[in-house]
């Protein structure tokens, strides 16, 4: 059990993180529909613990691939800092942006 604030957050890195991946936004869609399948208000509910059901594991799972999402990117993530999620790419051919 998971308060409801920590799937909305994770939501949010997620969707941000969707900018560098190409269709990012579409494998994000799942997700969505599961959080919004339990009805709940971010502003009144999010602390209310939730079940994480296979439903909810299921619609992240193209996001546990790293090989996959390496391969649709074309690049290399480093992580600078291990406290926080920062994803830089740089391609293959120097270091620009993705």
């Amino acid at each position: 059990m998971v308060p409801f604030i920590l799937c909305l957050q994770l939501l949010g890195k997620l969707t941000a993180a969707s900018a560098v991946v190409p269709l990012g936004l579409l494998s994000l869609r799942p997700m969505q529909m599961w959080l919004n399948s339990l009805h709940l208000d971010p502003k009144w509910h999010r602390h209310r613990k939730v079940r994480v059901s296979r439903q909810c594991l299921f619609s992240l799972s193209p996001w546990r691939k790293r090989k996959d999402l390496l391969s649709q990117l074309g690049c290399q993530i480093w992580h600078p800092d291990r406290r926080r999620l920062q994803l830089w790419a740089w391609p293959l051919q120097g270091p620009t942006h993705c």
